[in-house]
């Protein structure tokens, strides 16, 4: 019966002590931290500006892209966020019609398919929000470098001579550099953010300008 008590006491002893720990625990969005995101995103290149107006080029897209940030808590709840992402973003020309000018041809009608892959770099800073017991909201803010990898087009119907099968080759340029505007809330150890993307350069070689735009939803564990 003792034996029975005792081994009661030791076991309750240890769970009091185990407890203990867990309230002293520090939250991850309270401390430095990696995270792992797989991201939506929302594609939206930007009109053709030329000098005498715009013209709609491309239709809006959606793609993913997936990536780790690092969390910097700085102090006075001020944090620094670096991180990497690989993407693949599609979209597509808006309708595009082929043919001579001859009243007696028929026009062929196309919409052809664009798919970037690459590289961005978020840097942003921002202030952590400490709204529930379990978790904090961070608002944040900075420039993001983006590296294009390949960003490729073909017609259907076998008409790939009219288009460069690489646009980074005569078209884009494959650097550009978004203004990211960024919230994400952490709960434990599980993360949502959502980031609005505003493309600062001019991403065509010829006289047109053209500016990307882009919206993520992503979904990212803490570690």
């Amino acid at each position: 019966m003792e034996r029975i008590i005792l081994s009661f006491l030791i076991v309750f002893s240890l769970l009091s002590v185990k407890a203990q720990n867990l309230d002293g625990e520090i939250l991850p969005s309270d401390r430095n931290h990696w995270t792992l995101t797989v991201a939506y995103d929302a594609a939206i290149p930007g009109k053709w500006k030329l000098d005498n107006g715009s013209v709609k080029m491309f239709k809006p897209g959606s793609g993913i892209s997936v990536g780790t940030d690092y969390m910097l808590l700085i102090s006075n709840n001020f944090f620094f966020e670096p991180g990497a992402r690989f993407f693949i973003d599609n979209y597509r020309y808006e309708n595009i019609t082929i043919g001579n000018s001859s009243p007696e041809e028929l026009l062929n009608v196309y919409g052809p398919p664009v798919r970037k892959i690459g590289f961005r770099i978020p840097l942003t800073m921002g202030y952590k929000f400490d709204i529930v017991k379990k978790g904090s909201l961070f608002l944040s803010t900075g420039p993001e470098p983006i590296i294009g990898l390949s960003a490729r087009t073909k017609f259907d119907e076998d008409q790939t001579e009219i288009f460069e099968e690489n646009m980074y080759e005569k078209l884009m340029r494959r650097f550009d550099v978004a203004w990211d505007i960024r919230a994400a809330i952490i709960i434990d150890c599980f993360r949502v953010d959502v980031t609005g993307a505003i493309g600062m350069l001019d991403i065509i070689k010829t006289d047109v300008r053209m500016h990307e735009y882009r919206v993520s939803i992503g979904l990212g564990y803490v570690f």
